[in-house]
C-alpha cells in the first residue's frame, strides 16, 4: 500500500490483539500502527483480503489502557518473511468509544 492510499496519519503501535472471523478460533496479532480510520498489523498467519473480520487491541492513554474493538476490512496481506505476514486493515465499524481511544492515543 502506498501512502497516497491512506486517508490519515498513522502512529507506531505495539500492542498484542485478536482478530476473529465468524467461528474461526481467534487469530493472535500484533499491532504495528494505528489511525482513526485503520491500521497495520502482522500475524503468524494469512488473513484473507477483502474478508470482514472483529479486531481487539488495546491503545495506552495517559497510562491507562483503553480496549478497542472494531470491525474491519482486509484491504492486503502480504508474507514478510520469518514465518510472518503483514496486513492493512480499514476499520468499518468502530463505537464511540473505541474512537475516542484511538484518538487520545493519537492525539500524544
Amino acid at each position: 500500500m502506498n501512502s497516497e492510499q491512506r486517508h490519515s496519519t498513522r502512529k507506531a503501535l505495539k500492542a498484542n490483539g485478536r482478530l476473529l472471523l465468524d467461528a474461526l478460533p481467534p487469530l493472535e496479532m500484533r499491532t504495528i500502527n494505528v489511525a482513526s480510520d485503520g491500521m497495520a498489523i502482522a500475524s503468524r498467519e494469512p488473513v484473507v483480503e477483502g474478508a470482514h473480520y472483529r479486531v481487539h487491541f488495546d491503545v495506552t492513554v495517559d497510562g491507562t489502557a483503553y480496549q478497542v474493538a472494531a470491525g474491519a476490512k482486509v484491504v492486503f496481506c502480504v508474507y514478510a518473511g520469518q514465518s510472518e505476514f503483514k496486513a492493512g486493515l480499514r476499520f468499518i465499524e468502530l463505537d464511540s468509544r473505541s474512537t475516542a481511544a484511538i484518538a487520545g492515543f493519537l492525539g500524544h
